[in-house]
């Protein structure tokens, strides 16, 4: 049986997560995803994690080992062309005009305005394939004050500016990020439904889209925590705080159990300065007993016992870090609890 999205071709002039994940899905799902890459590879290609090394190998196929990269990027083919320069030449030009002709969606993650400038707009497009869907991914969309000031975003920037990180963390200390690239993903997820509306509304009319997607937008909009939010606020008038720390123990990350060794670990594909997190904690043995008690006690992990606690959290951590004693003091902070995210 055939794929839901067999037959339909899609060019991915993107790079990064976001981007590259809408193509992903699109290919898992049967489409025959092309994606461009410049001469010197998408930059997800030299991220890891490596081990316990801080970069890639040395060697020559090391670039085709980026577990990042290699996630965001089955089921694909890549082409080479340099288009992401100011002055890309007429051959590349050329060649991607002849696949974009080809293609029933195109994905692309420039700066606002740049394929306009080098002659690759969607009124161009339009005129190589009729009835065409383009789909951009910005920080904040193609207009608008952030965007024509030319502002750049990240994945921080974007969990701080949509609302969630006022959540995150706890209330004696600076607003926290969560590990990983959530956001990025979350906006390739969402840039997907509008993609694909588009797409039949080309295959049943002929007409063709431009899917403008704003990650600010994307995570100000999106249901993640919003409900129970403001479901909160509904009940007790008051708006969602950070966690307010224990005196048994401080949990920089909300779910992440600390190890025994006093440092704090979370799972985050980005290599070993990802994947653990260091903070200064009580007494280890404490910490082992509160988190048996967590796990017991979550609805999800309820059947955890003492003997069966995984035994990877007592290792010590082996990234290379060095340790933050436990007498440690955390620097003073002013508090921003209380401040609303409105």
């Amino acid at each position: 049986m055939s794929q839901l999205l067999a037959g339909i071709r899609v060019l991915e002039l993107a790079t990064g997560i976001s981007g590259p994940y809408l193509g992903k899905l699109f290919a898992d799902h049967g489409a025959e995803v092309t994606k461009v890459e410049p001469p010197s590879g998408d930059p997800a290609r030299a991220h890891g994690p490596w081990g316990d090394a801080a970069s890639p190998p040395a060697d020559a196929d090391s670039r085709e080992r980026s577990p990042l990269f290699l996630h965001l990027n089955t089921n694909k083919r890549s082409v080479i062309a340099d288009i992401g320069s100011p002055t890309p030449s007429a051959n590349d030009i050329k060649f991607v005009r002849a696949l974009v002709a080809e293609s029933d969606i195109v994905v692309e993650a420039f700066p606002a305005g740049h394929l306009d400038s080098i002659g690759l707009g969607y009124d161009v497009m339009c005129t190589l394939r009729p009835g065409i869907v383009l789909t951009s991914i910005t920080p904040f969309g193609q207009t608008g004050p952030y965007a024509d000031a030319g502002y750049r975003g990240s994945d921080i920037v974007t969990y701080a500016m949509g609302g969630p990180m006022w959540g995150t963390g706890i209330d004696e200390r600076e607003p926290v990020k969560l590990s990983g690239d959530v956001t990025s993903y979350q906006v390739g997820n969402l840039a997907a439904v509008p993609t694909l509306a588009a797409l039949m509304m080309s295959q049943r009319h002929g007409r063709p889209s431009h899917i403008d997607v704003s990650a600010f937008e994307a995570q100000a909009g999106t249901i993640d925590r919003r409900a129970s939010y403001l479901l909160y606020e509904a009940w007790t008038g008051t708006d969602v705080g950070r966690t307010r720390a224990s005196p048994n123990v401080r949990r920089p990350l909300a779910s992440t159990p600390p190890r025994t060794d006093g440092r704090w670990c979370s799972p985050c594909p980005r290599g070993p300065r990802g994947w653990c997190k260091r903070s200064p904690t009580q007494d280890s043995e404490a910490n082992e007993a509160t988190v048996i008690r967590w796990l017991n006690g979550s609805p999800v992990r309820r059947g955890w016992s003492i003997p069966n606690f995984p035994t990877w959290w007592r290792r010590p951590c082996t990234c290379g870090w060095p340790a933050i004693p436990k007498a440690a003091s955390a620097p003073q902070h002013r508090s921003t609890n209380g401040a609303s995210p409105r």
